[in-house]
């Protein structure tokens, strides 16, 4: 008989605001970002297979922005790897990824990978997404992993390694609007020029959709300048966002340049939307629900 193939979305992460707090002295910045998550995204299937080696094998819309990149390096192998050695003995797997998301547009595309892959092996396994050994694994992986593992609205601080779960943040709905730019997140962060901002506990506290406009619009993105410095093209993204009739707030994702407008439903979402394929059909437009995946 076949082994079933475990099947799981890697949905986008949004960060509806980004602080940048401060500069560890090995250089990593200090954020203090709420990020929400996408009910669409990539998607990731993993079935064990008789090879002695892990199989990797792309498609999906983006699957070419991917061409050229090593394969051992990629974080999903990295992901199966990292668990069998420190979690549990599974068999060599072939992880199949149809890359729905564009690559380097401030979504945590490969992060989101990452966590997709760790949560299959979790689910083969028998193993709790709660298990401190996984959060070890996944922080190893990288910054943005942890909080892409339980794909739950968040408020992140530090280096990523704070996590604040917010249960009662409402769910949207979202597009996602990428004028057709990737951009590197270290060069976004070299570029930045302005100060750090303190760190903004009150995103517990927001529970409506009214709370969400006024704190998104309040919080912002201390990325967005030297961002749109690199791309100029993300401003009229912003533009357009800004300008929507129906939207309740609208913003950079992390170092760009996806930007997002947040609606009080998807239905509102999805009529924007329309709209903006219409009158951009080279940009990168998708609507959906903006909460926990």
């Amino acid at each position: 008989m076949t082994p079933p193939r475990l099947i799981d979305l890697a949905p986008a992460k949004v960060n509806v605001t980004l602080r940048v707090t401060g500069r560890r002295e090995d250089g990593y910045h200090l954020l203090d970002s709420v990020v929400v998550f996408t009910d669409f995204g990539a998607r990731l299937s993993l079935a064990p297979h008789d090879r002695v080696d892990d199989r990797l094998t792309l498609g999906g819309t983006f699957v070419a922005a991917l061409a050229g990149q090593p394969a051992a390096d990629n974080l999903i192998l990295r992901a199966l790897r990292g668990f069998r050695r420190r979690l549990a003995p599974v068999p060599s797997m072939h992880a199949h990824l149809d890359k729905n998301l564009p690559v380097a547009a401030g979504l945590g595309g490969g992060s989101s990978d990452a966590a997709a892959c760790l949560r299959l092996l979790a689910r083969h396994s028998g193993i709790s997404l709660d298990d401190p050994r996984l959060a070890d694994l996944a922080a190893d992986l990288g910054a943005d992993v942890p909080v892409c593992l339980h794909r739950q609205s968040a408020r992140v601080t530090g280096i990523g390694d704070g996590l604040e779960e917010l249960p009662d943040w409402p769910r949207l709905g979202i597009v996602l609007i990428n004028p057709g730019r990737g951009l590197a997140t270290p060069a976004v962060f070299s570029a930045r020029a302005s100060d750090f901002r303190p760190p903004d506990p009150t995103a517990r506290t927001v529970a409506t959709a009214a709370a969400v406009a006024a704190f998104v619009s309040a919080g912002g993105n201390d990325l967005r300048a030297a961002a749109t410095a690199l791309a100029p093209e993300i401003e009229d993204a912003l533009s357009l966002a800004a300008h929507a009739p129906e939207a309740l707030a609208h913003g950079l994702s992390g170092s760009g340049a996806t930007c997002f407008a947040l609606f009080a439903d998807t239905a509102a979402a999805r009529r924007q939307a329309v709209l903006w394929q219409h009158r951009y059909p080279g940009w990168w437009i998708r609507s959906g629900l903006a909460g926990e995946a």
